[in-house]
């Protein structure tokens, strides 16, 4: 008997499936296509893909480190916006 896989079920509204969602508006905004096309030279490449999925699924379960995660609550707020350049 062949063993199959177990598939994975994405709901609406599930981490994984908004984490896409942000994906897709990310390679919108950057001006790259997720699917292959002629005449496209812009194609997201699979490291930017996995790279990129892999950070918004961080941010929608609220992993994601970044900028924000840097400032503290002592700071002023000259230090806090110069800490985001």
């Amino acid at each position: 008997m062949v063993e199959t896989a177990p598939l994975a079920h994405i709901g609406e509204n599930s981490p994984e499936q908004i984490a896409y969602k942000l994906l897709e508006t990310i390679a919108s905004n950057e001006k790259k296509t997720l699917h292959w096309s002629v005449g496209s030279n812009a194609t997201a490449d699979r490291k930017w893909l996995l790279d990129t999925y892999a950070e918004c699924l961080a941010a929608v379960s609220g992993k994601r480190r970044g900028p924000i995660a840097m400032i503290d609550e002592t700071m002023t707020q000259q230090e806090a916006a110069d800490a985001l350049r």
